[in-house]
């Protein structure tokens, strides 16, 4: 008898695992039950881009690139006191597949009209093309390891020791259509360097010295719009951000958020991506906003994980699981679903731009945020 009683047990268990309804998740006789509901986003918007500040740059940008014309601000300190200057060269270092001229071209060294922070300055307060005193001239090959050096005179930079007569040179190009990146100060080993051949005074042999910028960025001017205004687009360099919000009053109060995905589709028309690629993450909004660059967003308040895209990815995916659950249990969470901020999480400021296609994309392709949950015992689905 207590064989037959284990045998009818163990087929009973067996069938409620293999049928499509949930197990029981209480022992209540109105159990909660799975869904799985999809929502097109209620709102995006994308704010005009941002110009900021490139100090920290891995690449110095000379040319234009990706609808942007850029040029190099760099300033040296530090040098022999007590010395004659014999000669002096600036050597900018490339060493780069991705980003170079398929021509040869001119770089000018200008004469920096204004002094400049490198962590501080944009072409918001150093106008670009304000510069005019030529002070040197070199040529870019189009071999992608290149030093380009430009010979100074030393007379002029015999004044750089006076500190407050130093404001730097600008190293720009008025030939249109070609573009390098550069190492700088970020990268030890391809940064930019003075080589000076000096003699102290008394000596009677010349020295040589090596050293680097105590400045060194890049700034630019948006000379043509490559990107339309409709698609979503997070960038770095010239800055992007963008805002999206689900309406989910349709997930019952209190439900357990077992998996919340947005799936977003790359508008790869409207990218610019080397394979560099672009870091992104989700950060949840404290209040309604529809400028991502004004909005109050909680950065330790994320998706966790950052997400990497390069060029060959057609989709990504952004686990929203955690945010989802505290929206729908305002009772005890109180946090208030005013959607998510789509942000660069870039460690270098290069130029980079991802495009995601809008609401107005058609259902296949317009932001899309898949829920599987559990009701709570007792709920009537609709």
């Amino acid at each position: 008898m207590i064989k037959k009683c284990i045998g009818l047990l163990f087929l009973l268990f067996l069938f409620s695992c293999t049928e499509k309804k949930p197990l029981p998740l209480a022992n209540d006789e109105n159990v909660g039950e799975i869904f799985v509901r999809t929502f097109l986003a209620s709102t995006s918007s994308t704010g005009n881009p941002e110009i900021i500040n490139t100090g920290l740059s891995q690449y110095l940008y000379l040319g234009e690139v990706d609808g942007k014309k850029s040029a190099i601000l760099m300033r040296f300190n530090d040098l022999p006191d007590s010395s004659v200057i014999i000669s002096a060269k600036i050597e900018l270092i490339s060493q780069d597949t991705l980003i170079h001229n398929a021509v040869p071209f001119d770089a000018v060294l200008y004469k920096s009209p204004q002094h400049f922070e490198s962590l501080e300055v944009t072409s918001k307060d150093f106008p670009y093309g304000s510069w005019s005193e030529e002070m040197a001239r070199a040529t870019v090959s189009t071999a992608d390891s290149d030093t380009v050096v430009f010979e100074l005179d030393p007379a002029w930079v015999e004044t750089w020791k006076d500190s407050l007569n130093n404001p730097g040179f600008v190293i720009a190009t008025d030939d249109q259509g070609v573009a390098r990146r550069f190492g700088s100060t970020s990268d030890s080993h391809v940064a930019p360097v003075l080589n000076l051949i000096y003699r102290k005074e008394s000596a009677t042999q010349d020295d040589t010295v090596l050293t680097v910028p105590v400045a060194d960025t890049f700034i630019y001017e948006q000379v043509q719009t490559l990107h339309p205004v409709g698609p979503m687009y997070i960038g770095t360099g010239e800055e992007y951000r963008s805002i999206l919000r689900f309406d989910l009053s349709q997930i019952p109060d209190n439900a357990t958020i077992n998996e919340a995905e947005i799936f977003l589709t790359v508008d790869s028309v409207n990218s610019f991506l080397t394979n560099e690629g672009i870091t992104i993450n989700a950060f949840h909004l404290e209040t309604s906003a529809t400028d991502p660059f004004t909005a109050d967003a909680d950065s330790s308040f994320n998706i966790g994980s950052d997400v990497f895209i390069y060029p060959a990815i057609e989709e990504i995916i952004l686990d929203i699981s955690f945010m989802a659950q505290q929206w729908t249990r305002q009772d005890t969470s109180g946090f208030v679903n005013n959607g998510i901020l789509l942000y660069s999480r870039a460690k270098y400021n290069i130029f980079s731009r991802v495009a995601f296609f809008n609401t107005d994309a058609d259902f296949g392709k317009a932001p899309k945020l898949t829920i599987h949950y559990t009701t709570p015992p007792s709920y009537e689905q609709d």
